[in-house]
């Protein structure tokens, strides 16, 4: 398909309807009117961590963005340090691969969602020690995943000591 004119400006200052959108868009910044837009409505709830495999992290990335949440994916270790340096009002981390943070974030007490395929006797030890922490088991049931997170970022849940299975 052939554009009738330039996307972007060209070398004369003419400008395409990409450029006619930058600009749109840059102006509407300046309202009142960009609260309503979906990616400002991210910054305002708040970033998320999600330590997790690369397929399941892109699944999760994208249910919080539809939400408007702002998330980071972490899937190696190497970047856990890194990373936790930033400030995040949620981790959802998957075990038992999110296994090396854990220590660390008991540290931290950020609250944590933790995703497990099943319950065991390792994964309930790993959990103590835990404060306002959940424990999931996958699969998801999608609709109580965004309930939760919804909760927990707005203070809804109390503030708990421990960890609940949900």
């Amino acid at each position: 398909m052939a554009f009738l004119f330039p996307l972007y400006p060209s070398e004369t200052g003419q400008g395409g309807p990409l450029y006619l959108f930058e600009t749109v868009l840059s102006r509407i910044k300046k309202t009142s009117l960009y609260r309503f837009f979906p990616n400002n409505r991210k910054m305002q709830k708040g970033r998320i961590l999600i330590i997790d495999e690369a397929g399941f992290s892109r699944v999760c990335s994208a249910i919080l963005e539809v939400e408007g949440y702002s998330s980071e994916v972490l899937s190696e270790a190497d970047l856990l340090a890194q990373a936790l340096e930033k400030d995040f009002r949620l981790v959802i981390a998957s075990y038992p691969f999110g296994k090396m943070a854990f220590e660390h974030l008991k540290k931290m007490k950020i609250p944590t969602i933790i995703l497990s395929d099943q319950i065991n006797k390792e994964l309930m030890k790993t959990l103590e020690g835990f404060n306002n922490s959940y424990c999931m088991i996958k699969p998801l049931d999608y609709e109580k995943f965004r309930s939760l997170i919804k909760d927990v970022l707005g203070n809804n849940l109390e503030g708990q000591n421990g960890f609940k299975i949900i």
